[in-house]
């Protein structure tokens, strides 16, 4: 009974577009400067959400699984960005 949307939204097909053009550390470092730390904190939030609300057990599980993996990316995107500010290369 859940209605799943079909591709991504309007900002993340707008994002991946100009990041289509970059490679290397250009890309690198732009990815995670859009993409890195802000929308693993917003996936945490809903894996939470998830988790509280969720009545299927196989949906809790999945979010079991999922989450510490996600928190995982966080710490590393965080670390990413603190490297790079002190590079000054942001």
């Amino acid at each position: 009974g859940v209605t799943l949307t079909e591709g991504i939204d309007l900002q993340h097909k707008t994002m991946a577009t100009a990041l289509r053009v970059l490679s290397g550390d250009t890309f690198d470092s732009q990815y995670m400067k859009r993409v890195g730390v802000n929308d693993h904190q917003r996936t945490i939030e809903l894996l939470q959400k998830a988790q509280q609300s969720a009545r299927d057990p196989q949906v809790k599980a999945l979010v079991a699984k999922m989450l510490p993996t996600v928190q995982g990316h966080l710490q590393m995107a965080k670390q990413f960005e603190l490297a790079n500010s002190k590079s000054g290369s942001r």
